[in-house]
């Protein structure tokens, strides 16, 4: 029964180039999570991801290992090979929780860490560096509308090394910047031949 309502899930994604100093990072993004239904309104999640880049670089096959802990295996890369566009490892860990009302409506919560200061000498200028959502979604008669509210902290996916910032063409694959906080909406109207889709981001970036 309780496999019934477990899920896995794993991608691996290529994502775009960056190039400096005439030379050319290949950045990877690999991200699985495994998620358990608790009742039928009630599902928890937790997920850990990595974004790698360096210089030509290609899949690491120590993270396509479904057990493997990427914490674990980023310290291990990042202290054995001191060459550049290699120490270029960024690894994120979080969870979420999801609540169905019976109503048509989604309430969640979704939290990622980037890194954790276990060191407390340095809590005084070093903190945990986390982003976290919380959002309502309700499905309509003739489409979806959705409110989230979402804070990033200080140096969130600048800590790891050149270009693990999490974008794609410019564009923002999670929170839209470091140390920002704002609210998301979204609507979408579905009529019989076409959809129309409406966004809405107000946000306040700080230093």
């Amino acid at each position: 029964k309780m496999l019934v309502n477990f899920e896995f899930e794993y991608r691996l994604i290529r994502l775009d180039d960056r190039i400096m100093d005439s030379k050319t990072y290949h950045r990877w993004f690999y991200y699985r999570r495994s998620s358990l239904n608790l009742t039928k309104k009630i599902s928890i999640g937790v997920k850990d991801a990595v974004l790698a880049s360096g210089v030509n670089r290609g899949i690491d096959f120590k993270y396509l290992n479904p057990g493997s802990i990427f914490q674990l295996d980023q310290l291990h890369y990042n202290s054995r090979y001191k060459v550049e566009g290699a120490n270029d490892d960024n690894q994120f860990i979080g969870f979420d929780i999801n609540y169905l009302t019976g109503k048509g409506e989604r309430i969640y919560l979704d939290c990622a860490v980037d890194e954790f200061q276990i060191d407390i000498k340095d809590r005084s200028h070093v903190q945990d560096v986390f982003g976290i959502t919380l959002g309502i979604e309700k499905t309509l008669k003739t489409g979806l509308v959705s409110i989230e509210y979402f804070y990033s902290s200080p140096w969130l996916y600048t800590n790891g090394g050149s270009f693990t910032n999490l974008e794609h063409e410019g564009y923002s694959l999670g929170y839209y910047s470091p140390h920002s906080h704002g609210i998301n909406t979204y609507l979408a109207l579905d009529f019989k031949s076409y959809r129309l889709n409406i966004y809405s981001l107000v946000y306040q970036n700080g230093d």
